[in-house]
């Protein structure tokens, strides 16, 4: 009687070692009588047992031949590690707490992992239970091989004082919500040779992540040659806290490795503080002085998955920062996935030469040398995220009219020289000049690219002074830019070209390395005479020299005038070589003085 994959052995059958002995003596018996008649000794190997014959006869008669066997060997394999590794979870399951608490068992547990994960998770001590508090020791996160391997995340303690059963009850809203803390934390926050946070490459894949590393670097202008030093890198302390239905979290003794710049932007101190939920956010109005009157004029969006121990798809959320520089605020509905702001989020930064390097400059140039801003030295701004949704891959950044102090460097000096505005109030004989903005927009993208729609700015002390406008674009990644030097007809006035109609803009373009961008200061010079030739074609005026020579030259300009541009003399329209500049976010703040 056959069964799949075992054999019944029927009563009458004699024994395996009844039938063993049966089996030697017919071989015995067999020896003795020696080959049958007509059978010679080769023709013993051709049948006997081990000869070619056998092995053939064997092969044919076998219904199972090696290829098939071992590929069921293999198959059976594989459902047995399968089958221990689903009797592994659901033992891990039940008794999960008290194996991972284990070297053993932890050193199984990574591993399992890290399998799933682009980058390394180790942990030095687990402490859990479904009845006692939770305590890790010695967490480390590192980058994937294909990046270096390298720590970029470190956790001294990560405690508890609930037991896992009640965090599990506080997930599913039966229960109080629990505490959970992050003692000394470390990030490396660092800019990699693609200028991303090192961070970022715990979650990249290996050879995704290298690959776009590569590819980014690639792009960047060659450094090493330029004599560029790696940019140097500081420590930032900072703290958070959050509260939500479920968990009350708390960040302390926080380190992050960050820039030299960065750490002059923020300061000391930093401190994050998160909001989840309308209780949570009544609870918390008073101590952080939070207005919460926008809940009420805005709907919460329909979007979003539901969060344990949330009643709706999207609940009401505030994020602050506060540190020694700067003080920002975001508020709007956490939908799971996304922070959907119901308006900007606002911004304002303590001046420091950061805010010139990482704002000013990749707004204009010509603010490269800012060494100061006036009325309290702070910058308002509010930031707009892509969509209004935080994460975003771009942020349109509005700053409001500034007062600065601005260096006379190369650019600007060229640029007065040109317009032959040295006698201006504010600018004669200064090497450090007032400036006045408008109100301007910057969109900065994750891949480095930032856009400026247009920056107005007024040189000089008053109204009277050089005004001037700029907008493009600068690539930080590349290290390239392309943006244009406008000069509206008040600024080119100062060069003796008069009677241009008001929306006349003269372009100046740079281009090229932000290091040492092409400008094009010859075009700008020929056009500039250009126009200068015809404004001073025009008849003569009482007072006026009234000699034949005098006369005769007037006639000529104004007749060269008239050639170059007969469209535009007397009319409305741009000259030609006018440039077709963007419009003004706004009145101008010097129009009003």
């Amino acid at each position: 009687m056959h069964f799949k994959g075992f054999r019944l052995r029927h009563p009458s059958m004699p024994t395996p070692s009844l039938a063993l002995a049966q089996s030697s003596r017919v071989r015995a018996s067999q020896a003795e009588a020696g080959p049958p008649d007509g059978d010679s000794d080769n023709g013993s190997h051709s049948g006997g047992n081990g000869g070619p014959g056998s092995s053939r006869s064997t092969m044919e008669s076998d219904p199972d031949p090696p290829s098939s066997r071992r590929w069921g060997a293999i198959a059976l394999l594989a459902l047995k590690v399968l089958t221990g590794v689903a009797l592994g979870m659901l033992v891990m399951v039940a008794a999960g707490p008290g194996i991972i608490s284990t070297s053993p068992g932890l050193a199984v547990t990574l591993a399992l992992i890290n399998i799933f994960l682009p980058g390394n998770v180790h942990v030095d001590k687990v402490q859990m239970g479904w009845a006692r508090p939770l305590d890790i020791s010695g967490l480390e996160l590192r980058g994937p091989r294909a990046l270096g391997s390298s720590p970029v995340g470190r956790c001294e303690h990560i405690q508890s004082g609930a037991s896992l059963w009640a965090m599990l009850g506080a997930l599913r809203g039966r229960k109080s919500a629990f505490s959970l803390g992050f003692q000394k934390p470390w990030l490396d926050l660092g800019p990699d040779a693609a200028g991303q946070p090192r961070f970022t490459h715990f979650t990249q894949a290996g050879s995704t992540g290298k690959a776009q590393l590569a590819a980014i670097d690639a792009a960047k202008p060659d450094m090493t040659n330029a004599g560029t030093n790696p940019e140097p890198l500081a420590d930032l302390a900072f703290s958070a806290e959050a509260h939500l239905p479920f968990c009350e979290v708390w960040v302390a003794e926080g380190r992050a490795t960050v820039s030299e710049d960065m750490h002059q932007l923020v300061g000391k101190d930093l401190h994050v503080t998160a909001v989840l939920g309308q209780e949570q956010l009544s609870e918390q109005a008073t101590d952080l002085d939070l207005d919460t009157r926008w809940l009420e004029e805005h709907a919460a969006p329909s979007t979003g998955l539901p969060l344990p121990g949330l009643r709706s798809r999207a609940e009401p959320a505030v994020v602050l920062l506060n540190s020694q520089h700067i003080q920002a605020g975001a508020s709007g509905w956490w939908d799971g996935t996304h922070l959907r702001l119901h308006k900007p989020l606002t911004a304002t930064l303590d001046y420091t030469p950061a805010v010139t390097k990482f704002f000013l400059a990749r707004a204009s140039p010509l603010l490269a040398d800012t060494v100061a801003v006036g009325k309290g030295g702070q910058v308002h701004a509010s930031v707009s995220p892509a969509g209004m949704c935080l994460p975003s891959e771009a942020y349109t950044i509005r700053v409001d009219p500034l007062r600065l102090t601005v260096g006379r460097g190369q650019l600007l000096d060229r640029l007065v020289s040109l317009l032959q505005a040295g006698q201006a109030k504010g600018i004669r004989g200064r090497r450090e000049l007032q400036v006045w903005t408008s109100h301007f927009e910057s969109e900065y993208t994750s891949a480095g690219r930032v856009t400026t729609k247009r920056l107005d700015l007024l040189l000089g002390k008053d109204s009277t002074g050089l005004h001037v406008a700029m907008w493009g674009w600068t690539d930080v990644g590349k290290g390239q830019m392309q943006m244009v030097l406008g000069v509206p007809a008040s600024g080119l006035a100062w060069a003796g070209i008069h009677g241009l109609p008001p929306g006349t803009m003269l372009p100046i373009t740079m281009q090229g390395s932000s290091a040492n961008a092409r400008i094009d200061w010859a075009g700008a010079s020929r056009q500039i005479g250009s126009w200068a030739l015809q404004s001073s074609a025009e008849p003569d005026k009482p007072g006026q020299g009234s000699s034949i020579g005098s006369k005769l030259m007037h006639k000529g300009l104004q007749a060269m005038g008239k050639a170059m541009s007969q469209s535009t003399q007397g009319s409305s329209a741009a000259p030609k070589g006018a440039a077709d500049a963007p419009e003004p976010l706004g009145p101008l703040p010097w129009d009003n003085e």
